[in-house]
């Protein structure tokens, strides 16, 4: 079409179970496409676990739990705002290095710093000059900017050149990214700024992974996390979504065909996204069934505390045993009644609900949907 034009920047996302190789896979892509294509794309590797290492992961797990927020949602959501600006930037060509590409630190001793987050805010040079997105947390923020500046300089500063010259750009997500939702989110991203959009499915048997994890020094993951993810991991296949269209599978136990990566990338970057309505109402479909699904897991979480509640109040009237035991079934088939109503379409919301409106429903009684269904629920013990 007369409208497609190549497109400067693409986002690739690596997709994968835990030790199946991507970060290998990732590295090797970023030091040998200068010999690829030398002086043409730089490659500026984003690893989720330097984004938001595993000891803060489950720190952000346990105080949403006490603190009744989802900070790990709101931490990924910041990490897509912050490849959003940086997308941003690199196709609008908005880059203003704040600090000459001599005078910066090398990427060894970035890569050492990695370790100790109070060190990270004075190694960021902030090469490509980002603005940082007001909603963003400042540690985060610096731990991406450090990541960028590590990409840089092993490219860039590699190749002896400067930030003004250099014509392609590949953002590169090292991440799990088992579903397809986490992968549209992205696309989503690269179709705003007109980007391209590829995935890199890393194939390793899970017994393989299950091996390498294990003799990991660090970074180990739990044998059941890795078999739940290869259980529930949706492959990327363009014939179910389109926007999946340039992907490749990867043997994660060969060894690496650069060569055949970067021609992906070449290609995505030949065809950019571009809204279309197809894919739009995929995106309603998809939005739609996270909802649906959100909406009966917070229903059952409320109904499970109006049960709690009921057995609370009968206990402390003095019940016995026998009428306790009674009750408890009874609210239990209650609840399991009003779920399955809700699943089937029978039972109805008054609202329209939307993701973010219902995804801590349980957790706060002044919520549509917890006044609905505790009133739901008490309707139907009055009346049972």
């Amino acid at each position: 079409m007369a409208e497609d034009v190549a497109s400067p920047v693409c986002l690739g996302l690596l997709c994968g179970i835990p030790a199946s190789g991507k970060s290998t896979i990732a590295r090797q892509l970023q030091k040998d496409v200068v010999q690829v294509l030398p002086g043409r794309l730089a490659v500026l590797l984003l690893q989720y676990d330097t984004l938001f290492p595993a000891h803060l992961e489950r720190q952000s797990i346990v105080q949403s739990a006490e603190q009744g927020s989802s900070l790990w949602k709101s931490t990924r959501s910041q990490i897509k705002a912050c490849v959003d600006q940086l997308l941003g930037q690199l196709a609008e060509g908005e880059l203003s290095a704040s600090a000459p590409l001599s005078h910066c630190h090398n990427p060894q001793s970035l890569s050492q710093a990695s370790q100790n987050q109070e060190t990270i805010s004075g190694m960021a040079d902030n090469l490509l000059g980002l603005a940082k997105p007001s909603d963003v947390d400042s540690a985060l923020w610096d731990r991406f900017v450090f990541s960028v500046d590590s990409s840089v300089k092993k490219t860039v500063v590699g190749e002896k050149s400067s930030l003004e010259v250099w014509p392609s750009w590949l953002v590169l997500i090292d991440d799990n990214m088992h579903y397809s939702s986490m992968r549209y989110e992205y696309c989503q991203l690269a179709r705003k700024c007109k980007a391209g959009f590829c995935i890199m499915y890393v194939l390793c048997p899970l017994d393989e992974a299950m091996q390498r994890n294990r003799s990991r020094s660090e970074g180990r993951v739990e044998d059941h996390v890795i078999l739940l993810m290869h259980v529930r991991l949706e492959v990327p296949d363009h014939r179910k979504h389109s926007w999946e269209k340039h992907s490749v599978t990867v043997d994660g136990t060969a060894t690496v065909e650069v060569q055949v990566l970067v021609e992906l990338v070449q290609r995505a970057m030949l065809d950019p996204q571009r809204p279309s309505p197809e894919e739009d109402e995929e995106l309603k479909v998809i939005s739609r069934c996270i909802c649906s699904t959100n909406v009966i897991h917070q229903a059952d979480q409320i109904l499970r505390k109006c049960v709690s509640q009921q057995m609370a109040e009968a206990k402390g009237s003095g019940s016995s045993k026998e009428h306790l035991k009674a009750l408890s079934l009874h609210l239990t088939k209650l609840r399991t009644d009003i779920l399955t109503g809700m699943k089937k379409g029978e039972v109805t919301l008054p609202f329209q609900p939307e993701e973010n409106s219902v995804s801590d429903a349980s957790k706060d009684t002044a919520n549509p949907l917890f006044i609905f269904v505790s009133s739901l629920f008490a309707d139907s013990v009055t009346h049972s």
